[in-house]
């Protein structure tokens, strides 16, 4: 197991007081068999209201709101996580379907697939 820090300062400074809209935080990793959060820390100004929920592929996402104008945003966020070793499989079998080319993906999955392009 290795254990890894992660800390991220986004900063955003302007002319002029704005009004800030909602933003969508991706800040954490998903964690699963092989990947555990030990803790986190989340620093925002100005003031903001805060709602986290898990999206459809199960990835925690923070929506924020600002409660008043600002000339500057400050999003600070610290991670510690577990990392755990993969398990090493020699071959996986294929099936059938991966044996022809060119794949032909369930349309569900051609959405994933986009960035792949």
């Amino acid at each position: 197991m290795q254990r890894i820090k992660i800390d991220h300062t986004t900063t955003y400074s302007y002319h002029t007081r704005v009004e800030l809209g909602e933003h969508v935080l991706h800040l954490r990793p998903r964690e699963g068999h092989d990947i555990r959060i030990e803790s986190s820390g989340l620093q925002i100004s100005p003031a903001f209201n805060i709602r986290w929920q898990r999206d459809v592929y199960g990835n925690s996402v923070a929506h924020v709101w600002f409660s008043e104008p600002a000339d500057k945003l400050k999003i600070e966020s610290s991670l510690t996580v577990e990392q755990y070793e993969p398990v090493v499989v020699e071959r996986l079998p294929l099936t059938e379907e991966a044996e022809r080319f060119p794949f032909i993906y369930p349309t569900l999955e051609r959405i994933d697939l986009i960035p792949c392009q």
